[in-house]
């Protein structure tokens, strides 16, 4: 033995860790690489800047003011994709949640 453990996959006939098993610790990475990718192939990199937020400034709060609720929730997944995918931009999107919900 080299002296390093393998965990094991309780599942498997044998205990070994199985190439599904070992493709899932990689999971995270391809979802940050996916969802990065989809972000600038979207164009959406475009729409995250203070000017279009500025130029948007009409629509944004009437949606705010029609649907509270809805608007909070949509920002705080926005918020937080942008954050967990590490996306450039999370300031702008403090500073529009301030302008969109206040303090």
């Amino acid at each position: 033995m080299d002296g390093h453990a393998q965990p094991r996959d309780p599942s498997a006939p044998d205990g070994r860790r199985t190439p599904l098993g070992r493709a899932a610790r990689y999971l995270p990475l391809i979802v940050l690489v996916v969802g990065l990718a989809g972000f600038f192939a979207l164009g959406l990199h475009r729409q995250l800047r203070l000017e279009t937020v500025l130029a948007r400034q009409a629509e944004l709060a009437a949606f705010v003011a029609d649907h509270g609720v809805l608007a909070a929730l949509v920002f705080v997944g926005i918020y937080a994709g942008t954050v967990a995918l590490s996306i450039p931009g999370a300031s702008v999107l403090t500073i529009v949640g301030g302008f969109l919900f206040g303090l």
